[in-house]
């Protein structure tokens, strides 16, 4: 796939209070639940801002579950954006967790994500080595360890250098293998591959 976000050309400024950012539908296997508790083990001078489908039910039950680790006065949670905002929101964002529990084909928010220059811990989980490369444009988790989360979310929200490094990375790897232009390059060499092996299939039986 490619990214639905132009690649900036250097990472965003860090914003002045250690943020981390989650975007998705509110789900169990989006790994809601994972994401609070590994929240709650970072320092107390992190926030977290929430973006998804949230409605009475899972606001009053995920504000619950921050309650019981101590970080529900830190996290906002807001709704859906739309396009327009949306990299206003990763401009506020000091890291991206992507916890996701069930096998992403790929993850769209994480390429978005490295777009802006913003790092992504995520689940070791479906697609997401596609783009997630470890020590290069993020960390990774097993997924469900809110230990490993927290871990990996720390390091990246405390280390300046570190963060740069690593959304500068993002951007490089967006330009290089996520724009439309990649995108249609490599569909056609599929669609060619398949043409040539087309005569091959039709000798050996195959119609």
């Amino acid at each position: 796939y490619f990214c639905p976000l132009e690649a900036g050309t250097e990472p965003r400024e860090l914003p002045e209070q250690p943020t981390v950012l989650f975007i998705g539908r509110i789900r169990p296997n989006k790994g809601v639940d994972t994401f609070i508790e590994a929240f709650g083990r970072l320092p107390g001078n992190a926030r977290a801002i929430m973006i998804g489908d949230f409605n009475e039910d899972t606001r009053s039950k995920l504000r619950a579950r921050a309650q019981v680790f101590g970080c529900a006065e830190r996290i906002e949670m807001r709704g859906w954006v739309n396009r327009e905002e949306i990299r206003n929101v990763f401009a506020q964002a000091t890291v991206l967790a992507f916890p996701s529990l069930w096998p992403e084909t790929l993850g769209i928010v994480g390429i978005e994500a490295l777009a802006c220059g913003v790092p992504v811990v995520a689940s070791d989980t479906g697609g997401v080595r596609e783009w997630l490369l470890p020590g290069q444009t993020g960390l990774l988790a097993a997924p469900g360890s809110a230990a490993e989360l927290a871990a990996g979310l720390e390091a990246l929200l405390f280390d300046e250098a570190k963060n740069l490094e690593f959304g500068r990375n993002g951007i490089a790897l967006i330009n290089q293998r996520f724009t439309p232009e990649y995108h249609i390059e490599q569909l056609l060499r599929t669609y060619q591959r398949a043409l040539d092996m087309a005569p091959k299939l039709t000798a050996g039986g195959f119609h």
